[in-house]
């Protein structure tokens, strides 16, 4: 009788697919927002959600442009969490076993990976705007607070994922227990 923790080899072979393109995500994540002047992209979308009077008394210092750079390169790469996580998820599972610890621990690592990712594009759009308008007139500055669905689709996912690690660790657990009494 086959092992039932055991995937079948055509189920193998495609999270090794799954794997090789969540790499290849993470990598074009690294890449695009660093090499098409992705990074001046976000600030500028972040500058042309302020009000217009708002964005005109914005001045441009050497300090503030690296903050808002640092600022939106951490955001860049932070949002590649996910696809690293998820190749390491789809790693753990090419193995073919899916009740160990390692995998039930990547699966972990997925959902810490999305609640992070979420976190950071929590506060990032007030980040920016509060490092666009700090030093603007009286009357000029901003706070900005934002919430999106793909915030929310992060923390739902994040959970998800840690809720059925959770689970698969109790099912390690109880083939463990039983493994011992056969």
């Amino acid at each position: 009788m086959p092992e039932v923790s055991v995937l079948s080899a055509s189920t193998r072979r495609f999270c090794i697919v799954l794997c090789i393109l969540s790499i290849a995500l993470a990598v074009g994540g690294l890449i695009v927002p660093f090499t098409l002047d992705g990074i001046e992209k976000i600030l500028v979308e972040r500058k042309a959600n302020l009000a217009p009077d708002v964005s005109a008394a914005i001045t441009d210092t050497p300090f503030k442009s690296t903050v808002l750079t640092a600022l939106a390169g951490i955001a860049s790469l932070v949002s590649v969490l996910i696809p690293l996580a998820a190749a390491r998820v789809f790693a753990a599972f090419s193995s073919g076993k899916i009740f160990r610890l390692p995998t039930v621990r990547t699966l972990r690592l997925l959902g810490l990976a999305c609640f992070t990712v979420a976190f950071v594009q929590l506060i990032m759009p007030t980040l920016l705007a509060l490092a666009m308008t700090y030093d603007n007139p009286p009357g000029k500055r901003t706070l900005l607070l934002a919430v999106s669905t793909n915030q929310l689709f992060s923390f739902l996912g994040g959970a998800m994922a840690l809720i059925i690690a959770q689970i698969l660790t109790e099912a390690v657990r109880i083939a463990e227990e039983n493994g011992r009494f056969v």
